[in-house]
């Protein structure tokens, strides 16, 4: 069984008779066996022993040529459960659209099919072309190559660089070198930044079947970890699938270590694979993965050299930031069972300050900062920020949503304003209450919804740079300088953000690491969210 597309879920309401209530349903997997040219289609309805009509067609067929371009058609009726399942024969490649539909409800996905013949003969040709790339792109869909879901062009130069160290393609078992070529592609994808979560493409890529990456399915490896995951990897050349195991499995790691939830996930995840990492784990005190815990390592290696130093006690908890710069500090999180017991964080500094050896008497785990000491010096001066508990700033830490926005209104001086603001996720007996209602009202915030704020979420570099550009337009300070030198990682950026991160640049206000990347995805940290807000409000 070779799944030529991924589960995909599309709800569309296009039909409504008098005041019957809309029955849902969703197409979740097309699965061809080639063999046998058959093609199965599974889905779920709320419509529960009512009539489904199948209908699979060529994509982008008109009605002129609707019938010449019909695939297949049929109508069926749900289980007891829901559940809906047709197969049946095709022999016509294509790109196909599938519409599922009851009464008042229809679901559409589209998907590429290849049958045998086709696909046998295309890989003979690939087997005795001399120009690889051009007889990929002229049997694109005999070969099932393309993703529906994606617009950008394959790169068939890529893809034949991958088909080259594999050939001769096998023409016995056709599925396993169609998913071979789909795995190529994928590749070609991941190294132009086409693609937003390649755990999206699971069943292609066996992430998770990658040695002792198993552990990945537990619940601490999150949604959020994937994407981190996914931006970690993106942009770069993958040449074939070992090279992917090692970048993907090397991206999750790092991401988890980075946002862990508790120090013993960070245990977990580096005990699974310390063969993988070059570390020896055996009577490893729980300190070592405490200081290793929500620090951004730029590779393997870097972790592994940390790993080395904490164990030797020659570690200063020091390790590069998601801004590039030097940082060191001693975690106040984490206990036994991994989970963090973080102190209440609050940035507007207390009446009562607190004592301590460290700057001017106030913070003393600052070693490693001085880019960040004025910053955070002048901002406790004048009640904007305070530290996590007596002498302690936990500069490394990251800062959630509510958090930054508490930061930028008191800085920047933003007044409360007119309109409501109705986020389920924000009380008005909340500490952050007052702050987000003021940044809403001022058009620096919109909310990670409709419904929701999210301020206990952290807050990428990207985001912070609009919320910064926002905030100064509130403000009365336009800024409309934009930085001619992009970021290596330029194409890593959100669309959205562009604007805000090229002209915080030019203000001197955003810098990159020590490879000029910016890193927009990764999550800014307190010293480095300090830094920001004290140079725009001086």
């Amino acid at each position: 069984m070779f799944k030529i597309k991924r589960a995909a879920v599309i709800l569309v309401a296009i039909l409504c008779f008098g005041t019957t209530v809309s029955a849902q349903i969703s197409v979740e997997n097309c699965n061809a066996v080639f063999s046998e040219s058959k093609v199965t289609i599974t889905g779920k309805t709320d419509a529960v022993g009512e009539d489904i009509l199948i209908t699979v067609y060529l994509k982008e067929s008109d009605k002129e040529n609707f019938a010449e371009n019909l695939g297949w058609q049929n109508i069926l009726t749900a289980d007891e459960n829901g559940a809906y399942a047709e197969t049946f024969k095709m022999n016509r490649a294509g790109i196909y659209t599938v519409t599922v539909a009851t009464a008042d409800e229809s679901a559409s996905v589209d998907f590429s099919y290849t049958n045998r013949d086709s696909a046998v003969a295309a890989i003979e040709a690939i087997n005795a072309a001399t120009n690889v790339a051009s007889i990929l792109a002229q049997n694109k869909v005999a070969l099932a190559l393309g993703f529906a879901e994606i617009d950008a062009e394959l790169n068939y130069s890529h893809i034949a660089n991958c088909v080259k160290n594999v050939l001769p393609l096998s023409t016995t078992d056709i599925n396993a070198t169609l998913k071979q070529l789909q795995q190529f592609s994928l590749f070609g994808y991941i190294g132009s930044s086409q693609i937003d979560n390649v755990f999206d493409y699971e069943d292609i890529l066996g992430i998770y079947q990658i040695e002792n990456n198993n552990i990945f399915k537990e619940e601490f490896f999150t949604e959020e970890h994937k994407l981190a995951a996914t931006s970690r990897i993106s942009g770069k050349t993958i040449s074939d699938y070992n090279d992917f195991s090692t970048k993907i499995k090397e991206a999750m790691i790092l991401s988890v270590v980075q946002n862990p939830n508790g120090f013993g996930n960070v245990k977990k995840v580096l005990e699974a694979h310390n063969a993988f990492i070059g570390i020896d784990t055996a009577d490893t005190p729980d300190s070592v993965y405490k200081n290793l815990q929500n620090k951004n390592f730029s590779s393997i290696a870097a972790l592994k050299e940390a790993f080395t130093k904490e164990k030797t006690g020659q570690g200063q908890g020091g390790q590069t930031t998601p801004g590039g710069r030097p940082s060191n500090t001693s975690s106040n999180r984490g206990s036994g069972g991994g989970r963090d017991i973080s102190l209440t964080i609050d940035p507007v500094a207390p009446n009562n300050r607190p004592t301590g050896s460290g700057i001017d008497g106030i913070f003393k785990d600052l070693a490693g900062y001085d880019w960040a000491k004025e910053a955070i010096t002048g901002l406790y001066s004048n009640q904007i920020i305070q530290g996590k508990a007596d002498g302690v700033f936990a500069p490394q830490d990251n800062v959630t949503r509510a958090e930054f926005v508490k930061m930028l209104t008191a800085a920047l001086d933003i007044q409360e304003g007119a309109g409501e603001m109705n986020f389920s996720d924000v009380a008005q007996s909340d500490w952050s209450y007052p702050y987000i209602k003021k940044a809403y009202q001022a058009g620096i915030v919109k909310g990670i919804s409709d419904t929701e704020f999210g301020g206990n979420t952290y807050i990428s570099r990207q985001d912070m740079a609009v919320m910064v550009c926002r905030g100064l337009e509130a403000a009365g300070r336009i800024v409309t300088s934009a930085a001619e030198e992009k970021f290596a990682d330029d194409t890593s950026i959100a669309a959205y953000s562009n604007e805000s991160v090229y002209a915080l640049k030019a203000m001197g206000v955003l810098n990159g690491d020590e490879q000029k990347r910016f890193n927009p995805t990764n999550y800014a940290n307190r010293a480095e969210a300090v830094k920001v807000i004290y140079l725009i409000s001086k």
